[in-house]
């Protein structure tokens, strides 16, 4: 009835939403463990866990509104992640895709500028598994991610988040686990 590329856009589609619902704090979800400042958060809605990072604000404090996390999503029945940035403003886009470089780095890896997706005024963000320089910006997220020691940060917009690495190895380790189930 329907085509494969209509019924994988119905349900990335589906999946944003949900994302989006998270980030606006609509969607119910409990927390199964707690790793310092990481926290593992299962959401029955969408039946999906997430990795929830709480970071250290930098830079220009009264725009972030309070946001100083970001987090890594994983779908039951999908071997893709997304990440997610909540963000406090409507972007003032130059082209017309409207993307937003942020930069990551870490205490062992270099600075990358990799391009995350605006999905509304209230959040960012990049899905593995996609084709093309979105995929690839949450492979590099991930990468640098993995490499930290000590800290991890993410930036854009003059205004940077940094993450104590101290519990996060662990936090990994679970989230691979109850995504892998």
């Amino acid at each position: 009835m329907f085509s494969s590329s209509l019924k994988t856009s119905c349900i990335a589609f589906f999946l944003c939403c949900i994302i989006v619902q998270l980030a606006m704090g609509q969607a119910e979800k409990k927390t199964i463990s707690n790793f310092g400042d990481w926290r593992i958060d299962q959401v029955d809605v969408n039946k999906s866990y997430m990795l929830i990072g709480s970071g250290e604000v930098k830079g220009d404090l009264h725009r972030f509104l309070g946001f100083r996390y970001f987090w890594i999503q994983c779908f039951e029945g999908f071997d893709k992640l997304s990440i997610t940035i909540p963000y406090d403003k409507k972007p003032e886009f130059k082209t017309t895709q409207p993307a937003m470089p942020v930069s990551v780095w870490s205490d062992r890896a270099k600075p990358r500028e990799l391009l995350f997706l605006m999905m509304n005024p209230a959040i960012l963000i990049v899905m593995s598994g996609r084709e093309g320089e979105i995929g690839w910006a949450a492979k590099e997220f991930i990468e640098v991610l993995l490499t930290a020691e000590k800290t991890f940060a993410l930036g854009f917009e003059e205004k940077s988040l940094h993450f104590d690495m101290s519990d996060f190895k662990a936090a990994w380790s679970k989230f691979s686990q109850v995504c892998t189930r």
